[in-house]
């Protein structure tokens, strides 16, 4: 997925109600930022890039279910990794705004929490028919 041009992250910036713009830039959120990345190992590029996407989520110019897909490409990550890193933000960061990150994003068919560990399914492909040889 293309990266939000700056317009676009203005204008989605500048729609959002003013209790939501201040929840964008609580020293509370930028701390959980930092925490996370610490508890993952992001270097200090990491953990910019990250508090840019979850930004990116509240104002809706990132779908929720698309935010581990860009952790993984905008942080270089293997995707259980970026998974985790979902999982995490979600909860202690868009879980405090859940009325609004629904009204953004409607509700999600599976968010992190509800996946397994917030885990892709691992599917052993021993285990499936081979294809038939043409």
């Amino acid at each position: 997925m293309p990266q939000p041009t700056r317009e676009q992250i203005t204008t989605a910036y500048w729609a959002l109600p003013q209790e939501i713009r201040n929840f964008l830039y609580a020293e509370e959120n930028v701390l959980r930022i930092e925490q996370i990345g610490k508890k993952f190992a992001l270097n200090d590029d990491q953990t910019s890039k990250l508090a840019k996407l979850a930004g990116e989520v509240i104002m809706g110019v990132i779908h929720l279910d698309a935010f581990a897909g860009e952790i993984r490409q905008r942080l270089n990550v293997d995707m259980i990794k970026a998974y985790d890193i979902a999982k995490e933000v979600s909860l202690s960061i868009f879980s405090n705004i859940t009325p609004w990150m629904e009204k953004v994003h409607g509700p999600s068919q599976i968010s992190p929490a509800e996946t397994l560990e917030g885990k892709p399914e691992i599917v052993d492909l021993r285990e499936r028919d081979a294809p038939p040889n043409p």
